[in-house]
Formats: structure tokens, C-alpha cells, sequence
């Protein structure tokens, strides 16, 4: 029997990389039994675990960066069971995807899901919200979410000129 796995995707975030997304599923279906959510606002993926975490997943898939992860991970504490817990690193800055050391490489995360080790991580809180890693740049804007060129130009730099 197939386990359960929850993928969530920001498809504004980072530069489109909704390919390697969509590579990284067909590598792991074998294994797992997949449902797949793409958000389209802030607040959407927190929204969507809440009322479809439910079904218990065995893993959830976070795809994104790091306002993605947090936005998730929010919304995970709050369920009722603990899944296992996997980040694709698809932002812009990715700074806690780097700190876990998980790769941008679909294949290399799809040997990751199928041999899945886990490890604990500490999940923070602060005013009735979680996070993983810390407050981020991402967090003070919403240019995750924008469809805008001057994140496409700009990347990282984007963050810091709409935080100011």
C-alpha cells in the first residue's frame, strides 16, 4: 500500500520552477499516493492543511521557500497527528532548505522521499504563529506572491528593496 503524501507548491515562488515539481512527482509516485495543492495567495496553503490535513498524510511535501515553509509548518502544528515533514527548495533565498542541506535537484530529493530518514527539528512560536527557522524578508512583504519582473530580475534583491 501507497503512502500519503500532501505536495504544497507556491508557484510564484522563487523563478517558476513548477517543472521540477512536476519531475520531482513522477520519480516518487511509485511510493507514494499523492495530492497536490498549488497556492495562489498568502494564507492559502495554511488554509488548505487545515481543512484537508484531516485525511492524514504519512508526509507533506512543502515546495517553496521559506515564507512557503512557514506558512505550512503553521498550519501543521495545528493538526491533530504529526506527519513527516519534507522540504523541495524552490525560493528565492531558500535559507532554511540550505541550512537542512536539501537539494534543488528533483532526482536527489526523489532518492531522499524514497529512502526518507528523518531527523528532529525545533518549531518556534511567537504570537500564535510557527516557523522553523526564523522571521524572513518574504514575511514582511508579499512579493512571494507576486507575478511581478523585477523579482524575476532582481532576485534576492527584490525581498530587500520592497522591505524598504
Amino acid at each position: 500500500m501507497k503512502e500519503k503524501l500532501l505536495l504544497v507548491y507556491n508557484p510564484f515562488s522563487g523563478r517558476g520552477r513548477t517543472a521540477k515539481i512536476e519531475k520531482l512527482k513522477s520519480l516518487i509516485s511509485k511510493k507514494f499516493e499523492i495530492d497536490s495543492f498549488e497556492s495562489d495567495t498568502i494564507g492559502s496553503i495554511f488554509r488548505y492543511i487545515i481543512e484537508n490535513g484531516r485525511k492524514v498524510y504519512d508526509v507533506i511535501l512543502i515546495c517553496g521557500g521559506d515564507g512557503t515553509i512557514n506558512e505550512a509548518v503553521k498550519a501543521i502544528v495545528k493538526l491533530s497527528y504529526s506527519p513527516k515533514i519534507a522540504v523541495f527548495p524552490t525560493g528565492t533565498m531558500n535559507d532554511f532548505a540550505n541550512y537542512l542541506k536539501m537539494s534543488k535537484n528533483p532526482n536527489k530529493m526523489a532518492k531522499y522521499l524514497l529512502n526518507m530518514k528523518t531527523k528532529k527539528h525545533t518549531v518556534y512560536a511567537a504570537n500564535d504563529s510557527a516557523f522553523v527557522y526564523g522571521f524572513a524578508l518574504g514575511m514582511l512583504s508579499n512579493i512571494s506572491y507576486e507575478k511581478i519582473h523585477h523579482k524575476k530580475t532582481f532576485g534576492r534583491l527584490a525581498y530587500y528593496f520592497q522591505a524598504v
